[in-house]
């Protein structure tokens, strides 16, 4: 089986659509202006939004033998689950207030708890494709959203 990244589907969701919006007007107000004086406020800037937009930038890589979950922000974020511990992959949906986040639960076999990564995108096939790899797998996909 060949390595399957999921990383293109974050270009197209939200939490990169928040970062782009937010750094484009972020310099279109500041198009004009004196580009040295700005470039310490600028850099703050796209940290603070890169904390704001990072829990929603989790991203799949599925290998032969393990399921990788990484972050497009935080790039050094790595969890490693091990395809025969997995019990079952739950697809969640958390509303709030500002809207709804899509996300999983990673269920293991050997604990009770799961981990919980927010990953979407605007594509419509992102969930199908997901779970259709999952299934290959003979990992349990439920949806629950």
């Amino acid at each position: 089986m060949a390595k399957i990244n999921f990383k293109k589907y974050l270009y197209s969701s939200s939490g990169s659509l928040l970062i782009f919006i937010i750094w484009f007007s972020f310099l279109v107000m500041n198009i004009e202006s004196n580009w040295e004086f700005y470039l310490i406020p600028l850099f703050i800037f796209m940290i603070f939004t890169a904390l704001i937009a990072h829990h929603s930038l989790y991203y799949f890589t599925i290998t032969e033998h393990e399921i990788i979950i990484k972050n497009l922000c935080f790039f050094w974020f790595t969890r490693s689950f091990k395809i025969e511990n997995i019990a079952k992959i739950t697809k969640i949906q958390k509303n709030t207030t500002r809207g709804a986040w899509n996300g999983v639960i990673i269920s293991l076999k050997e604990t009770v708890e799961g981990h919980k990564f927010y990953m979407d995108s605007f594509k419509e096939d992102f969930w199908k494709i997901l779970e259709k790899e999952l299934n290959n797998l003979n990992i349990n996909f439920d949806d629950k959203s």
